[in-house]
């Protein structure tokens, strides 16, 4: 049988005890006492659907904010990365092409060759103006091979500024290439100890820097791979 403990006396008596058996005190009284101390402020002892439906609705408001937080963060990761492109060698060139196979490649994206290839194995071919992420290139070139190319295959594409710019104060041809590289392939790497910018994925290089004053490169470059 449980114990009551007399809020006189403090001493502990039968839970049917009418009255402490040390004192006298009326254990009805007691009784009522170690209710309302057990029981919080509003508690009648009995279900209420309004408190209930209160705490659960609590409940629903605070993951609805849970599920919405996170919802946020996957479409800002999906927005964020729409569109963007691996990084591989431009116009359909392949690290396994010979470089009549470039050639071909870049004829058929509307670059026209200028005079016939040179190098050892005609491996190097110039290419006339053409427009490249919106700005007009003043000449291409293609190089692929062993010797000064390093068993690798070049892309690269001349542009002119109409003033003087440098890496830290690029002009309107350099920031125009770079947004348009940023928004395909994202944030590069800035080397500022060489003057350029560099995307990379495995071992095909994108870069974009000054060769001069007016002068713009850009560049990509594959290793080869032999058949």
């Amino acid at each position: 049988m449980k114990e009551v403990k007399c809020p006189n006396c403090g001493r502990e008596n039968a839970g049917r005890a009418r009255n402490c058996m040390f004192c006298g005190f009326s254990m009805k009284d007691a009784a009522a006492v170690a209710v309302k101390e057990t029981k919080e402020p509003g508690d009648s002892g009995r279900w209420n659907p309004e408190q209930a439906y209160a705490a659960g609705k609590g409940r629903m408001v605070f993951w609805a904010v849970i599920v919405l937080i996170i919802a946020g963060a996957v479409a800002f990761l999906l927005s964020y990365t729409h569109g963007r492109s691996e990084l591989r060698l431009p116009y359909g060139i392949d690290r396994t092409m010979s470089p009549i196979e470039v050639r071909e490649c870049m004829e058929r994206n509307g670059f026209e060759p200028l005079g016939s290839p040179s190098g050892t194995d005609y491996r190097n071919q110039m290419y006339g103006s053409a427009y490249v992420l919106n700005q007009l290139t003043e000449y291409s070139v293609t190089a692929v091979g062993d010797g000064d190319n390093s068993g690798q295959v070049f892309v690269m594409h001349v542009f002119f500024e109409e003033d003087e710019y440098s890496f830290k104060n690029p002009g309107p041809v350099f920031q125009d290439l770079l947004a348009a590289l940023a928004q395909d392939y994202g944030e590069p790497e800035k080397d500022t100890a060489n003057g350029l910018y560099r995307w990379r994925n495995g071992d095909v290089f994108l870069s974009l820097h000054y060769a001069g004053k007016t002068m713009v490169e850009l560049t990509w470059a594959g290793a080869l791979i032999y058949r």
